[in-house]
């Protein structure tokens, strides 16, 4: 299947459709054209309505991807210049002919269709922009060496926050606030910004903002006086949360509550994305668990979490279809493959250490219930950045070679994150 369109229904029409952060249901009717042309129009392209070869491989599915007579576009202009052949963007009779020697000569199926396992060995896959062959569960997302490169190592920092301490961080990934104090005051500029990207040495890390969905904070920008009077707070706003002082629970769920998160030039995603950040790092995603367990005022909560992370998958990878969603904690909704398809890693806090206390060993019911939550998102090559809160060296010593052994970045550092020790980068 080159290209997708009206009135297909296919498994692959799902993976498209969580791409686009709508329902998932396989059938590619009026509600999914409408997203297709809107995610077109936001990128530049013709709003035709049709997913074909560019789009997929914009939206990081790359293993959905072939070529065949009749299709156009920059990827056949690549393969016609691979083929040294005239190149005018047309896959007609004469590339099938092309494409079908050169299978021949790889000793492939010589069909005259270019499928992925031809585009790699043609091309290969940096020219592409397609990622090495992974199984499907990972196709189903922006794989993590298409959106972030190789994620080995990361820092987590929201308070006290120098630019320059940040650029010196010698880690491929970072999240800090978009503020070096959290206030817009002091809200960082893109030069700022593109600044604390630079990795020691030369090249670039990913810089990943903190954003809360689950709770509103008095100290945002976007805190109005008159919802601290309960007459006059709004109905989404909730109860203080106990444990952290200025943090409101919210319904998350509800419009009024998400357009302050995106959708308008002043919302908060929005200021995020202008500031030139590469992604989000989405927490209180667990908030669902309060509305459906705690306070059991509303069943569905996890869906409604998981609907609102594609929304603002969608929404971010309209304008940057690099954008990385990173949810921290919630691991729970990682068995929704629809979710999994939509986020680029998981973070994950106390995994070994610190449920009941920090320095404290969890027990092992714990960890394992918490591993068997990650399972799905580890199998499906999905990163999980994992932060424990240590710094005992013995207690980080053995954390860190537990999750080594499960592939998983730990960064080290104080529950306030208000400094990197930068020890642990060094080698």
């Amino acid at each position: 299947m080159a290209t997708y369109e009206k009135g297909d229904a296919f498994d692959d029409v799902a993976l498209i459709q969580a791409k686009l952060g709508i329902a998932a249901d396989g059938k590619f009717g009026a509600a999914t054209e409408r997203a297709v042309k809107d995610w077109q129009r936001a990128n530049g392209k013709d709003a035709n309505g049709m997913v074909g070869p560019d789009m997929l491989l914009a939206l990081g599915l790359d293993d959905l991807v072939l070529l065949e007579n009749g299709d156009e576009g920059d990827l056949v202009k690549r393969v016609q210049g691979a083929l040294n052949i005239a190149v005018d963007g047309d896959y007609g009779d004469a590339t099938e002919r092309a494409v079908k020697a050169f299978q021949k000569q790889a000793k492939l199926k010589a069909n005259g269709v270019a499928d992925r396992k031809s585009l790699d060995l043609l091309l290969g896959a940096a020219q592409t922009g397609a990622t090495p062959a992974a199984p499907r569960s990972a196709q189903a997302r922006p794989a993590p060496s298409a959106t972030s490169g190789q994620i080995t190592s990361w820092a987590y920092q929201l308070a006290e926050i120098e630019a320059k301490d940040i650029a010196a961080l010698p880690v491929d990934l970072v999240v800090i606030d978009y503020a070096a104090d959290g206030s817009d005051e002091t809200a960082f500029k893109p030069a700022e910004v593109a600044h604390m990207k630079q990795r020691p040495g030369g090249g670039q890390k990913k810089l990943i903002a903190y954003m809360s969905i689950g709770e509103a904070e008095t100290y945002r920008y976007y805190w109005q006086e008159t919802w601290n009077d309960a007459a006059t707070k709004p109905a989404w706003l909730d109860d203080e949360n106990p444990d952290w002082e200025g943090n409101f629970k919210v319904r998350f769920w509800d419009p009024a509550w998400q357009a302050v998160i995106l959708g308008s030039a002043n919302a908060y995603l929005n200021r995020i994305i202008a500031a030139g950040f590469d992604g989000v790092y989405l927490d209180i995603i667990d908030a669902f668990e309060y509305w459906r367990d705690t306070k059991a005022e509303r069943a569905n909560a996890d869906q409604d979490m998981i609907a609102f992370v594609k929304r603002i998958s969608a929404y971010a990878r309209a304008k940057r279809p690099d954008f990385m969603i990173i949810p921290q904690n919630g691991e729970a909704l990682l068995e929704d493959a629809s979710y999994r398809a939509v986020i680029s890693a998981q973070g994950k806090e106390d995994v070994f250490y610190g449920i009941a206390g920090d320095g404290r060993p969890n027990k092992k019911q714990e960890v394992a219930d918490c591993l068997a939550c990650l399972a799905p998102a580890r199998a499906a090559g999905i990163p999980v950045l994992v932060v424990e809160y240590l710094d005992d060296a013995r207690r980080i010593a053995d954390a860190r070679a537990k999750l080594a052994s499960l592939d998983c970045p730990a960064y080290f550092g104080p529950r306030d994150l208000a400094e990197v020790p930068t020890d642990q980068f060094q080698t």
